[in-house]
C-alpha cells in the first residue's frame, strides 16, 4: 500500500533542503521533552530513555545530512556529533547501572564469600562513582547540545 500511495508524494517536488530538516524536528522534540525533565535524582530508566531518544535524533540528523546543501549538511553533521557525545555519556551511565545489577547478583550467589564480596563492594563503589560523574556531567552537556545554533540548519 505504501508503494502505491507514498505519504510524501506532494513533497517530492520540493527541494530536499526544505523538506528534510523539519523531519528531524519530531525526533528533536521527543528528545528535548525527556531530557529537559531529567533531574539528578531521576531513575536510571529515565536517563536510558533519553539515551534512546538521543540516538534516534542523531540518526535522523545523520540520515538527512547528505541530501542538504553544504551549510545544512555541516549543521546536521554537527548536531549528530553533539548527540553522539550525549549518547556516549548516557551509555556510560547505563553501563554502570547494568554492572551494578550484575555485581549485586553475583554477590548474592556468593553469600558468605568474604573476599569475593569485598571485591564486589569495591566494584560497586567504582560503578556508583562512574554513574554519579555521568549524572553530574549531564546538565552541562545537555545545555550545550540544546543550543539553538545547533539547530539553525533545520530552519532553512
Amino acid at each position: 500500500a505504501a508503494a502505491a500511495a507514498p505519504r510524501l508524494v506532494k513533497l517530492a517536488a520540493q527541494p530536499a533542503g526544505d523538506v528534510l530538516p523539519p523531519l528531524f524536528g519530531a525526533a528533536w522534540k521527543s528528545l528535548a521533552k525527556r531530557a529537559d525533565a531529567i533531574e539528578p535524582t531521576s531513575p536510571v530508566a529515565d536517563y536510558h530513555e533519553v539515551r534512546i531518544r538521543a540516538k534516534r535524533a542523531r540518526y535522523a540528523a545523520a540520515a538527512i545530512a547528505p541530501a542538504l546543501d553544504v551549510r545544512g549538511r555541516d549543521g546536521a553533521k554537527g548536531m549528530a556529533k553533539e548527540l553522539a557525545g550525549l549518547q556516549t555519556l548516557l551509555g556510560s551511565h547505563q553501563d554502570a547501572a547494568i554492572a551494578r545489577d550484575e555485581i549485586l547478583a553475583g554477590a548474592a550467589r556468593r553469600d558468605g564469600d568474604g573476599p569475593f564480596n569485598l571485591a564486589a563492594g569495591v566494584l560497586l563503589e567504582r560503578q556508583a562513582m562512574a554513574a554519579k560523574a555521568d549524572r553530574a556531567g549531564f546538565p552541562d552537556l545537555w545545555h550545550r547540545v540544546r543550543r539553538p545554533r545547533h539547530r539553525r540548519w533545520t530552519r532553512g
